[in-house]
């Protein structure tokens, strides 16, 4: 009975909020290998909860505030410290105050000025996020679909079920603080109209009730629709669930719900198919545990003033060369392919690269004298950073060397790296990564170590988690949730914003020499904030199950995460792709390769994914790729955070340099040429005014009209005239006429100059009809305003625009539309939401300072570019991929496309749900569902279609509907439907229901049978017709079970036309009383029901008797029907103790019937288990009967084919005769047998006969059935 249980086991306790929590299975595992109690586990939870004070990273800022009683304090010592006298403190201070107040007070002395600037911290409190991190698991084709039988009486709190779904559709969707879940659920097949209550859904045992209304939308739908084909539309919407509808691409809400955007078309599509899955391998991802590569060490920012009577002046100037100065870190790549290198190499697979920890100490090793201040504290953080370095490298794990892929193969000395030692470690390069080409800056000198280099300039050492999918079906299209946590965070640093200016110490002035020449002291606030930070990676792809190298599918555009808090986002890429399987690669990228080769470069570009951002589309290779971001050129402001800069941060210039289609662009147009719009040169010095183009050291700078716009190497693969520099992918500056050549230049070198071409693509073949000037830009998203463009119209219907007007106050989140122009008998519609291109910012600097004691007029950015940079320069600096990978796969959607009738839940009972999100439902378990009404079946008594909860109902339905049952095998005509009519009517007049599910497939004569006799049924096949009957005598009237009634025998059977008998007595163990224990549910509307239990046992039964339990909680929902049942079973227990089976001809069987009462008289011999015995070889006699002298017996030894006739045994001074050792015996009955059987069932034997097997079914003396005969005092319940 196990397998009939309704989907998801054993019935459970209800659930309330603020109720006791449930054990998890692994919970339970636990427990059980610790073999403790349930209330053990739970105390030691209520324990681990109280104590733990550890407090996660985000809390950083938020003090921690405790009630604690008030202590006298004690002088404690630490590790030889003696701390805590902050009483004798407090109490010396209340002494010399009250002993200064009796002596005469002398003149106070001048105070010098102090000054304290304001601090900076962040916010304290964040917007909560939210993801969910396990879903229910989408079912398998060839499940069986559930079977729901059931008919709510509330009245009486009988019938109803929650029933668990099988999830057959599933969309995550990735919404920037959170996720949202659609999913299509089967609960059943078709035919339940009536739907569940909205508060009778829950997830996993929280009530859906009990969750926020505008987080979720719930769909129900339990017949066909006039299409027949069952989607899930907003009509069949819960009206108590208020999510908001999806909003597409296009502007419009779909009306079938499960629909997907699809990128095709651009608009809802009900054809996909879609499954999600959460990855729990190789699903995380990112660099992390940076380690230098000749990257420098600084101190704390602090501004030293040197009053005017100060004596330590010198020391002061020492103080401030110190504050200033960069130290080496004394680690970092030393040799490639076993030689000591020194500058940028280039990597291949299979490569050797020794990184190495240096013994230089910086005490000693530092030039300059800065006693009395020395530099221990220097020491003392760089050996701790090379501490960290030589606990995060191990042999065998993965590194990120440059934006190559390497793995540790050895380690020079096993010792742990100390003062004074100097450690090598050998890479060797797996993979060169995402680019073509992987390099890697050297310095593997001593002055190499020395170096002090920014943490944005070299490539570094970084520990490498690398993620990788792939897909479970062929699909069309393939997209990847990501759960991202990127930020930086600075603590303990001065807000060096608020300095209050006179930068310079060199020539003070201002504040700066103000409060120096009063001996005063300036102190900056405190800076406590999460600011920006960038993460970038990297998309490759290749066909699954094959060894085939990955390649990148990004275009050369790297992915990137932008973050300030220490919260998650929520991102998706979506991969439209040829029908397939592939695997997918998520390989991290390096920020420094970003410095170094996107920053400020308008022709490399960033995919800076923003959940809430337009949709981004890159159509141009084999791998579709849309994401909801921009496609940005990073500046060096986007990537510096404006909290290093000394001083007032200076307003941001955000005029618009140009539109993500760049400041000319195109529609309706697909052939198109590189147009010269102009052709300049100039004899002025190229930095001094119009100049086009000059060449220097294989390398061509542009400059255009006075412009610096950028330089290309030249490789002299290619002509001098095919060089190109992109400003977008629209226009363009080309190497034009040569015009001359010099030895000498002002840069000191010799060179070449060339005129330049700027061409703009424009259609070809084409001429402008109309030009509207000065069209104002429309701003659709964030802030800007006043940027102008003149759009030209041309005969072929394409259009082109030219910024014009910059505008200002714009950013790179800013969106514009292009308005809508006509003239010349054409027509432009306009272009929307198109990402703007925007000035870089003025806070950016070169780091400071501007000298050796700290001088910052010039340089007044402490660390520009921060935001990217792989390592970092201050400790105060705490970025999020310091100890962690910051990204994770999520999930993965795997779409389908089909057509016709695909994508339809025609016969089918469904329900859908939209849900947010949230700390109630981070993990998405079960969806399950209270029905109060089960399929609409025929019910046999009075030939309604409708719920029922009677067994004979259930069992007629499953033997005649083909949709649910066996109907295309047995049908209607192979049912007796008057006997199940009857039994309809016994069930429901002595309340024995059935109210529950089928969920897999069963043998249907096992199920019917194991079920029928909990109902007190006897299911039988008479004449070929199936049919159930009650098993007990019942008033034919009103159908309550009469033990007043007597049975009838329908035949008689005697020796004469018998034939084999044979009688078959229990055993002892067989025949004992027990105690009776049967389980049911209690049900709670809408609720989880409980799980009770009735135990029962007869007047005459010991407490000593054996325990036997009937679980009845699958489908029975009353005590009074497991008591009916209990009861019976105690009483066939007590008075069945034999069966037999027999032999007879067809005609004497003829009529009868399992469940039949027939009457054997015989007079033949008969044996019984219990008369059975032994006799040893040496004649001793073992058995339950008495045996003697005489006793007739027959008797058999091991080898014998046969039983022996009936002799007497013959026994000599107790000891039987020889004849009769090394035998068993058993005493044969010869009495008269007179007695009522009940068929239990009837078969073909051999020769023709039949074959009939029966229980005892002994009578009172008035003829009624023993079984029956019971009072309410014989049997009672167990205390």
């Amino acid at each position: 009975m196990a397998e009939l249980r309704r989907v998801g086991g054993k019935m459970e306790s209800s659930r309330v909020f603020g109720g006791r929590r449930a054990l998890l299975p692994y919970e339970i595992q636990l427990c059980e290998a610790l073999e403790i109690t349930e209330e053990e586990y739970w105390q030691f939870i209520y324990l681990a909860e109280s104590v733990s004070g550890k407090r996660r990273k985000e809390y950083d800022l938020i003090p921690n505030i405790v009630n604690m009683p008030a202590v006298a304090i004690a002088p404690l010592s630490i590790f030889g410290v003696s701390i805590g006298f902050y009483g004798v403190v407090a109490i010396g201070v209340a002494l010399s105050y009250i002993s200064a107040a009796l002596r005469p007070k002398p003149k106070a002395p001048k105070t010098p000025p102090s000054l304290q600037t304001e601090g900076a911290q962040s916010v304290k409190r964040f917007a909560p996020q939210s993801g969910f991190n396990s879903l229910q698991e989408l079912a398998v084709i060839g499940e069986t679909i559930p079977l729901i039988f059931t008919k709510r009486d509330s009245a009486n709190n009988i019938g109803g079920i929650r029933v668990n779904s099988k999830l057959v559709w599933s969309q995550l969707r990735s919404l920037g603080t959170h996720q949202q879940l659609k999913g299509v659920f089967i609960f059943s097949n078709e035919k339940i109209p009536t739907k569940p209550d909205f508060a009778g859904y829950a997830i996993g045992d929280l009530l859906l009730k009990n969750y926020t209304g505008a987080k979720v939308a719930l769909y129900y739908k339990g017949e066909k629709d006039s299409n027949l084909i069952n989607r899930l539309l907003e009509a069949d919407r819960y009206t108590d669930s208020e999510l908001a509808r999806e909003i597409g691409r296009d502007g419009s809400n779909p009306e079938d719900v499960f629909s997907i955007d699809w990128d095709e078309t651009g608009t809802f599509n009900n054809k996909i198919f879609c499954g999600v899955r959460t990855p729990t391998t190789q699903s995380r991802f990112g660099n992390f545990s940076p380690m230098p590569n000749q990257m420098r060490y600084q101190l704390s920012y602090e501004l030293i003033l040197k009053g005017a009577d100060a004596s330590n002046k010198g020391d002061i100037d020492k103080k401030r060369r110190k504050i200033a100065k960069y130290y080496p870190r004394y680690a970092g790549f030393e040799e490639h392919q076993g030689q000591v290198k020194t500058g940028r190499i280039t990597l291949s697979k299979g490569d050797k690269v020794r990184y190495t920890i240096n013994d230089m100490n910086p005490v000693n090793d530092v030039p300059g004298d800065f006693n009395p201040w020395g530099l221990q504290d220097v020491k003392t953080a760089v050996d701790s950073d090379r501490e960290r370095i030589d606990d995060n490298i191990s042999i065998g794990e993965s590194y990120m060397i440059g934006s190559a892929l390497a793995i540790c193969t050895e380690i020079q000395q096993e010792r742990l790296w100390a003062e004074g030692t100097l450690k090598n470690f050998d890479f060797k390069i797996t993979d060169i990564g995402a680019d073509s080409t992987s390099e890697l800056e050297i310095r593997g000198t001593n002055d190499g170590f020395r170096s002090t280099h920014a943490p944005w300039e070299l490539n570094t050492l970084q520990r490498v988690a690398v993620a990788s999918i792939t897909n479970n079906r062929d699909c069309d299209v393939t997209e990847i949730g990501l759960k991202s946590k990127v930020f930086k965070q600075i603590t303990g640093f001065p807000n060096v914003n608020s300095h209050p200016g006179g930068l310079s110490y060199s020539s003070p002035s201002g504040t700066l020499k103000s409060y120096q020449d009063d001996n005063g002291n300036i102190g900056l606030g405190p800076l406590n904030k999460y600011v920006s930070r960038y993460s970038f990676f990297r998309l490759q792809a290749r066909k699954a199950n094959t060894t085939d190298d990955f390649v990148t599918i990004d275009n050369g555009k790297p992915f990137a995460i932008k973050g300030r808090t220490p919260q998650f986002q929520y991102n998706f890429i979506r991969i439209n792709h040829p029908k397939s399987q592939y695997e997918f690669r998520f390989i991290p990228y390096p920020g420094n390769e970003i410095k170094r080769s996107f920053i400020d470069n308008k022709n490399s570009r960033i995919r800076l994914l923003r959940s809430n951002a337009p949709l981004q589309q890159d159509t141009s290779g084999e791998f579709g790729i849309r994401y909801a971001g921009f496609d940005v050129v990073l500046t060096g402001g986007d990537v510096s955070n404006s909290e290093w800069y000394l001083g007032q941060v200076p307003d941001t210039a955000t005029e618009l340099t140009g539109l993500a289609v760049n400041s000319t662009g195109f529609i309706n147009d697909n052939n198109s040429t590189w147009t010269t719009t102009d052709n300049l040169y100039s004899n002025q010095n190229p930095f001094s005014g119009v100049f086009s183009y000059y060449f220097i050291d294989y390398v061509f700078y542009f400059h255009y009209q006075g412009e610096y716009k950028g330089e290309v190497s030249w490789t002299q693969q290619e002509s001098i005239n095919e060089i190109i520099y992109y400003e977008s992918d629209l226009v363009r500056y080309v190497v034009g006429d040569f015009k001359k050549s010099y030895s000498d230049d002002f840069m000191g070198g010799g060179g070449e100059d060339y005129s330049i071409k700027r061409q703009t693509l424009l259609p070809s073949g084409s001429s402008i009809v109309h030009t509207s000037e000065n069209v104002e830009l429309i701003t659709s998203r964030g802030s800007g305003s006043g940027a102008k463009v003149t759009v030209q119209l041309f005969d072929t219907g394409a259009a082109a625009w030219f910024l014009t007007d910059s505008g200002s106050g714009y950013t790179f989140e800013s969106t514009v539309n292009v308005p809508a122009v006509s003239g010349g008998g054409q027509s432009f519609a306009g272009f929307d939401n198109i990402q703007t291109l925007i000035s870089g910012q003025a806070f950016v600097t070169d780091p400071w300072p501007d000298n050796e004691i700290g001088d910052a007029v010039k340089n007044r950015n402490l660390l520009p570019y921060g935001a990217v940079a792989d390592f970092i320069s201050f400790e105060a600096e705490v970025p999020s991929h310091m100890e962690e990978p910051e990204h994770e796969i999520v999930y993965v959607n795997e779409q389908v496309k089909g057509a016709g009738n695909f994508m339809n839940y025609k016969d089918l009972t469904v329900s859908g749900i939209r849900i947010n999100s949230s700390k109630e439902f981070s993990s998405f378990s079960q969806l399950s569902a209270y029905f109060k009404e089960g399929l609409h079946i025929k019910n046999l008594i009075d030939g309604t279609i409708g719920p029922t909860n009677l067994f004979p109902d259930i069992v007629f339905s499953l033997l005649t509907d083909p949709l649910i049952g066996a109907g295309d095998l047995i049908g209607a005509r192979s049912v007796d439907e008057d006997r199940m009519k009857i039994a309809s009517q016994f069930c429901k007049a002595n309340k024995l229901f059935w109210d529950g599910v089928i969920v897999e497939e069963k043998n249907l004569r096992e199920f019917i049978f194991q079920n029928a006799q909990y109902c007190l049924l006897d299911f039988t096949i008479l004449g070929g017709r199936f049919s159930l009957f009650p098993s007990v005598p019942f008033n034919p009237e009103t159908f309550l079970i009469d033990p007043t009634q007597k049975p009838f025998i329908k035949a008689l059977f005697t020796d004469g036309n018998t034939k084999n008998l044979q009688v078959s007595f229990l055993s002892a163990e067989e025949r004992q009383d027990f105690r009776g224990f049967a389980s049911y549910r209690h049900e709670t509307e809408n609720g989880f029901a409980e799980t009770k239990v009735v135990n029962r046992k007869l007047i005459s039964t010991s407490d000593n008797d054996p325990r036997e339990s009937f679980d009845m909680s699958i489908f029975c929902t009353s005590a009074t029907h497991a008591q009916v049942f209990l009861d019976y079973a105690l009483k066939v227990r007590n008075k069945v103790d034999h069966g037999i089976t027999f032999d007879t001809t067809p005609q004497a069987a003829m009529h009868l019937a399992p469940g039949d009462y027939i009457r054997l008289h015989s007079e033949a011999t008969h044996t019984n288990r219990f008369a059975n015995g032994v006799i040893t070889q040496d004649g001793e006699i073992q058995s339950q009967v008495n045996v003697t002298n005489g006793t007739q017996i027959m008797f058999w030894k091991p080898g014998d084919t046969s039983v022996s006739d009936v002799v007497s045994i013959e026994i000599t001074d107790g000891k039987a005769a020889s004849r009769f050792r090394g035998c068993v015996f058993t005493v044969p009955d010869n009495s008269v047998s007179d007695r009522v059987y009940k068929i239990e069932a009837i078969s073909y034997g051999e020769d023709g006969l039949i074959n009939i097997s029966g229980s005892y079914a002994p009578l009172n003396a008035d003829g009624t059935l023993a079984i029956m005969n019971y009072t309410p005092t014989d049997i009672v319940s167990i205390l």
